[in-house]
């Protein structure tokens, strides 16, 4: 069985320059969860290391005390439209030499687990997400560095683009 991925320096990493942030803009908890409680509604922040090892995602969610109903205000109690993953943004060149920003969901460190440098750049690399992520909290306005999470149709950001997906999915016969 291969040896799962070390992860002690992008866990020190993320405790110097992550974490100090998050407890900055208000919230409490611990490695891999934080909460914030506003009056009326509880925020959510989770660092999620991948299971295997070698990445970690950043999402963050939000629920009205009245939404919770009788459960524990948890990140998992929260809708689905009502959270958000930090997109890694890895920029791209077409063949005809038109840049864009392929997202992805996590960060990868697979291949430089004992580089500290590396390690720091990375999470240098996730902080702008994370700000995004807190302006999200107040604004609910998805930036460029943010993606969104949900599981089912009906439950995107943006329902009408959704029909039009699902009408040229059903023309094109792949339904």
């Amino acid at each position: 069985m291969a040896k799962k991925p070390s992860t002690r320096q992008i866990r020190k990493a993320q405790r110097e320059l992550l974490e100090p942030r998050i407890a900055e803009a208000g919230f409490t908890g611990k490695y891999s969860e934080w909460h914030r409680d506003t009056g009326t509604a509880m925020q959510f922040i989770s660092i999620d290391p991948a299971k295997y090892g070698g990445s970690f995602s950043i999402s963050g969610a939000w629920g009205t005390h009245k939404s919770f109903g009788e459960n524990l205000p948890t990140l998992a109690a929260t809708k689905f439209e009502d959270r958000a993953k930090v997109m890694r943004l890895i920029p791209l060149w077409h063949l005809d030499g038109m840049q864009h920003a392929y997202r992805v969901s996590h960060f990868e460190y697979v291949h430089f687990t004992a580089d500290e440098e590396s390690c720091r750049a990375l999470i240098n690399e996730a902080l702008p997400g994370l700000e995004a992520l807190l302006r999200w909290f107040d604004t609910k306005e998805m930036g460029k560095e943010l993606g969104t999470v949900f599981s089912a149709v009906g439950s995107a950001a943006n329902p009408e683009l959704l029909k039009r997906i699902a009408s040229a999915k059903a023309e094109l016969g792949l339904y």
